[in-house]
């Protein structure tokens, strides 16, 4: 493969992201947050305004939600229920002081930053290959947000760019053999606000260092803790039972995990949830045994001086267990798969000892992305529409089996000799 080549390369993958953010922008700006606040938006709102106002014991009542929102001039179709969990919903509080219409606006824009502050920080912290220039740098952070997730995040307004930040600062700590921290950012910032999202990378973190359950347990402490003083218990009663409610609202077979894969085939009843439950519980095992050997793998050092350590792909693929894993999960959610998509493409780069990129794993990885954002898109075209298919956990669960696969199999090397690093950041 000769550089001409992957200079085309390249240039490909930069226009077909470019193509894809400009698409995602237009369906954004027909959706614009000043004509009509987004539906996922509107009950964060409402209950950071009743916090605001002085009723946190009524931040999970959807009539109460409905009635705010209703005297503001903006009252959502049906009573709205919040299944975000207490510690996010305060983070919404300044965002009261605006209008529901352009606190949606400047919740968008926050969004956008923290999916790129989640790129760029995976950029930073990912073994990359000694000649990857700035320009192949930007080609991959922009291939990275433009993801089918992306797309749909910004149509709702949900909360997922936090939790791809915390995760892409977990992957950052984990890289550099700081797995206490690592497991702080992630209760702080995807624990705290859907926990969901979580399960099987904490299980990964424990598995692979089983102290860092300590700060992990603190961290959580000490936020339910300071919650607690704004929120009270009777608050936070409701919001678990917002979660069961939230949960049963919607058939397991619109969601894109494991359960909804099983649902695909063999409908919503007893049956396929009880076999839903069991996939779920077989996943969450091996997010486990995948810490497990990545512990033994990297011997508890950093990660940071092995560019052909596995660490990246098995992050990968526990996010992709993880998301797997969860009972509520949408395609929105697939932008926590950033930071571990952006160390894959690393990993995959650094193992070329001509140093070009892409290489062959990289284009790889890239191509199963394109994939899955085009069943995305196709998921929710025309604008307005969601139809699910049980192609994407498909994808999912393939693309998660060959990072297992990766770990289990792929031996432990030293890197190519490199030449002093072109433009890293």
């Amino acid at each position: 493969m000769t550089a001409g080549r992957f200079s085309r390369a390249t240039v490909l993958i930069a226009a077909v992201s470019a193509l894809l953010l400009a698409l995602t922008a237009a369906r954004w700006v027909g959706e614009v947050p000043g004509k009509q606040a987004h539906l996922d938006f509107a009950p964060y709102y409402a209950s950071a305004l009743l916090v605001r106002e002085g009723h946190a014991a009524q931040m999970y009542d959807p009539a109460a939600q409905t009635e705010l929102l209703r005297a503001s001039g903006d009252a959502p179709q049906a009573p709205v229920a919040t299944a975000l969990a207490p510690p996010a919903i305060l983070l919404y509080v300044p965002l009261t002081l605006a209008p529901l219409w352009l606190a949606s606006l400047m919740w968008s824009v926050i969004q956008c930053l923290l999916l790129l502050m989640a790129a760029l920080i995976a950029v930073r912290a990912a073994p990359w290959a000694a000649r990857l220039t700035r320009t192949a740098s930007v080609v991959i952070v922009a291939a990275a947000v433009s993801g089918g997730g992306t797309l749909m995040l910004l149509g709702l307004n949900q909360w997922d760019g936090v939790a791809a930040l915390a995760l892409a600062l977990t992957y950052s700590d984990l890289r550099a053999g700081r797995d206490n921290g690592a497991m702080v950012w992630l209760t702080v910032g995807v624990l705290a606000g859907k926990p969901h999202l979580a399960i099987g990378m904490a299980l990964f973190l424990v598995a692979r260092r089983p102290l860092s359950l300590i700060p992990g347990a603190l961290a959580a402490a000490a936020m339910g803790g300071l919650t607690l003083l704004v929120v009270p218990l009777a608050a936070v009663g409701q919001w678990l039972g917002t979660v069961v409610n939230v949960n049963g609202a919607f058939r397991p077979s619109s969601t894109i995990g494991i359960s909804g894969l099983v649902a695909s085939f063999f409908g919503d009843g007893g049956a396929s949830t009880v076999a839903g439950y069991v996939m779920t519980a077989l996943v969450l095992l091996t997010c486990f045994a995948l810490g497990r050997r990545a512990g033994r793998r990297d011997g508890g050092g950093s990660a940071s001086d092995e560019p052909m350590s596995s660490i990246d792909p098995v992050f990968l693929g526990a996010t992709l267990l993880t998301l797997l894993a969860a009972p509520h999960v949408f395609p929105y959610d697939l932008v926590t798969l950033i930071p571990g998509l952006v160390g894959c493409l690393a990993w995959g780069a650094a193992g070329y000892h001509s140093h070009d990129w892409p290489g062959r794993v990289a284009l790889s990885v890239l191509a199963a992305w394109l994939v899955v954002t085009l069943v995305c898109l196709e998921m929710v075209s025309p604008p307005g529409s969601y139809r699910p298919t049980p192609l994407l956990p498909i994808l999912l669960l393939a693309s998660a089996a060959a990072c297992v696969a990766v770990a289990a199999f792929r031996p432990r090397c030293a890197a190519p000799p490199m030449a002093a690093p072109v433009g890293r950041w």
